[in-house]
């Protein structure tokens, strides 16, 4: 690199680093103008990009750094962040299977792999990623005999959500869903609780489970495809697994070819997937010119012989149009597919829709479901077009012959031509294919057999296992309920009467904390609770001439929540703070939330929580101030987070001590948990949680140890309330 790019490179980093992120890429472009292919340059700009919020253009420039330097770990990394930042967790485990091969091996790349497993899509019912342990009710339709049943589910739940939903007319069921990080407090709950744990996936949470966690019910391994060509089975603990499903007959196969020690030693069931048959409307069919392909575009799918499939196609009859419901995951197919689209003059005959959500309605006028991939293990893709009676065209991969009928195959693209241009075409015997071979209702019932089996099995044992000190132990209350977890959330469920004053006691006792909860400092909380979410940030401009000397500190607790938040829109009424922040690139409106009308701005979108930080002490009165935000964005926001200094703390007893007290001289209040949620149920709120969090500064060893004992201690108050 010439010594004049290089200068400005690091100059753009310096300043990406100060925080000037529009100025920062201003450079990082400036070098790319004169070496397009710097990988360094495409590196800092797709940073860049993130911290501007452009997504696309962030993962551009990472995708294409790689692509010049397949090694390149920061940008191999720094991809992975973005995509799962967005939740975009599928393109994540894409590009980690993509490029891993050319990244050395390090503690970094296996955390990713971790971490990978555990990141989930927000793509499922909100009540059951927010509260893993949930009771699905009352079995509806229960039999002789009714187990106890949990699901564990880490990265991905679409599979599982209708098996949960119908064994819970025969079964009690719990959902342990982790859309994020796994709490194992819950996963070993699951495992107290239940007669059958059900993992599903062979993932890296199956793996941690195995060996951290003690075994007190049979334990259930889905395996569904990818796991077999990972070295994920091999770190399983097997002794912890009683029975493992396949969902075809040649995953099973494939996996007793590269484990077959484990496959030796682990009881083995094939139970195909389902199709909710009454989902998808059928209709009788003709063969008809379009041709459907749902599903992602990458190497695995086999794209470059599709598109050889379809010019083959056309050249015969020009009517014939292939409709894609999907979108890219791999940059280099995507150049190779829009490039051959333009050079077999395919620009009328394949049409990209990007994601379809409501896919029943986009199959209504296909005619056929197209497959070309290399490798599937049992798509849902066409046994949904199949049971709309859609005629399924598939590329003759490994096993597809032990789940699919003959002629639904095909091996070359002459035998295409021929399986599209034929006469024979039947939707009802596509139909009753999926009915006969993949019903929900055959899947459902096998998995409930295998329940009854597995619950005899483990009772008729009396297995009572030895609690292994090294492994995770739960605290419960004297109702045997979980009451410690990773940040000493406190439920205040039996102060409501108290709170709302349908209850009175001159002595209430409320408890606040348990012992032993490890310290977590309140900016590092708050970055766990809003990630991925959209943020209003009320008060969050703090005095001009600190933002910068706290960005390059990198306290400036906006700056941190932007970083991490999905969408995050600053309010305050500082319009000399504001001004400055936005030099930095930060999206800050002047807004008075008390005495302006709402921006159409904020209007527009619906946002999770509204975050008032340490504003609350602040103000004269702070019913009527929560009062009047309660009435404004009560159908805006779903949650308010509110931090205020904790007037329990250990430095007002040690100040208390020496007759003093250590205070802002601008506050009006101190609170304590129960004063806090006073305040805020008088406001119109609901208040779900609180727990303490401690402020940045030094802290030696016995403080810390005096914080841990007594999390009371600690400086800040974290509440959390419905609006």
């Amino acid at each position: 690199m010439r010594d004049d790019l290089k200068n400005q490179l690091l100059e753009g980093e310096e300043l990406f680093v100060r925080g000037a992120y529009p100025q920062a890429l201003q450079r990082f472009e400036s070098v790319l103008e004169q070496e397009p292919d710097n990988p360094y340059a495409l590196n800092d700009a797709g940073l860049a990009y993130a911290e501007l919020g452009q997504l696309e253009r962030a993962v551009a420039c990472f995708e294409r750094a790689l692509q010049v330097d397949p090694g390149h770990e920061n940008a191999f990394f720094n991809l992975i962040d973005q995509l799962l930042r967005y939740n975009q967790f599928e393109l994540a485990v894409e590009t980690f299977v993509r490029y891993q091969e050319a990244i050395p091996d390090s503690e970094q790349k296996r955390k990713y792999e971790r971490d990978l497993a555990r990141e989930v899509r927000r793509q499922w019912e909100a009540t059951l990623n927010a509260q893993p342990g949930i009771y699905l009710g009352e079995p509806t339709e229960p039999g002789e005999q009714v187990c106890k049943v949990a699901f564990v589910c880490g990265p991905h739940t679409t599979f599982i959500v209708d098996i949960e939903k119908q064994l819970a007319r025969r079964h009690h069921v719990r959902v342990y869903h982790f859309p994020k990080s796994v709490n194992w407090l819950q996963v070993q709950e699951a495992l107290d609780w239940a007669d059958v744990v059900w993992f599903e996936w062979c993932d890296s949470l199956l793996v941690e489970a195995s060996h951290r966690l003690t075994k007190r019910a049979a334990v259930v391994c889905r395996l569904h495809s990818y796991e077999v060509f990972s070295e994920l089975p091999q770190r399983v603990n097997w002794e912890f697994i009683d029975r493992l499903v396949f969902v075809a007959p040649h995953i099973k196969q494939l996996f007793e070819q590269y484990f077959p020690r484990i496959a030796y030693h682990v009881e083995k069931i094939v139970i195909p997937n389902g199709v909710d048959i009454n989902r998808f409307q059928f209709k009788n069919r003709n063969p008809g010119f379009n041709l459907a392909y749902v599903g992602y575009i990458n190497h695995k799918k086999n794209p470059s012989f599709l598109l050889q499939c379809i010019y083959r196609l056309v050249q015969r009859d020009k009517r014939y149009r292939l409709y894609v419901a999907g979108i890219h995951q791999e940059r280099r197919f995507e150049v190779y597919w829009n490039h051959m689209i333009r050079e077999l003059d395919l620009q009328d005959h394949v049409i990209m829709e990007g994601w379809v959500e409501d896919i029943e309605t986009w199959l209504d006028d296909k005619n056929f479901i197209i497959s070309t991939s290399v490798h599937e293990g049992c798509p849902y893709s066409v046994l949904e077009a199949a049971s709309c009676g859609i005629k399924p065209v598939i590329h003759y991969f490994f096993g597809a012959d032990k789940i699919f009928p003959r002629e639904w195959l095909f091996r070359n693209i002459d035998e295409f031509l021929e399986a599209i241009y034929s006469d024979n075409y039947d939707s009802k015997k596509y139909r009753d294919w999926i009915v006969e071979n993949f019903n929900q209702s055959d899947q459902i019932k096998a998995i409930d057999n295998l329940v009854l089996s597995l619950n005899r099995e483990y009772a008729s044992s009396n297995i009572k296992p030895v609690r292994d000190n090294n492994k995770m132990e739960n605290k419960y209350d004297n109702k045997n309920r979980v009451i410690l977890d990773k940040y000493g959330w406190i439920n205040v469920a039996k102060w409501k009467d108290y709170l709302l004053g349908s209850k009175f006691d001159n002595g209430f006792r409320a408890i606040i904390s348990h012992p032993n909860v490890a310290i977590i400092y309140r900016n590092e909380l708050l970055k766990n609770i809003v990630k991925d979410r959209a943020i209003l940030d009320v008060g969050c401009a703090d005095h001009a001439p600190l933002i910068e000397q706290k960005l390059r500190q990198g306290g400036w607790l906006h700056a941190e929540l932007a970083r991490v938040a999905r969408r995050c829109v600053g309010v305050d009424i500082d319009e000399e703070a504001i001004a400055v922040a936005r030099q930095f690139g930060y999206t800050i409106l002047q807004h008075n939330v008390l005495t302006d009308p709402v921006p159409e701005e904020l209007q527009a979108e619906h946002w999770d929580y509204m975050i008032l930080g340490e504003v609350l002490e602040h103000i004269g009165n702070p019913v009527q101030f929560l009062q009047q935000i309660h009435e404004k964005y009560a159908e805006l926001v779903d949650r308010l987070i509110l931090t205020v200094p904790n007037a329990l703390k250990a430095l007002n007893y040690q100040a208390a001590q020496q007759h003093q007290e250590i205070v802002n001289s601008d506050h009006r209040f101190w609170f304590t948990p129960y004063t806090l949620s006073k305040v805020v149920t008088d406001a119109g709120f609901q208040v779900e949680r609180f727990c303490f969090a401690q402020g940045l500064g030094p802290m030696n060893d016995s403080t810390k140890r005096l914080l841990e004992q007594y999390p009371a201690l600690r400086d800040h108050i974290v509440l959390i309330a419905a609006f």
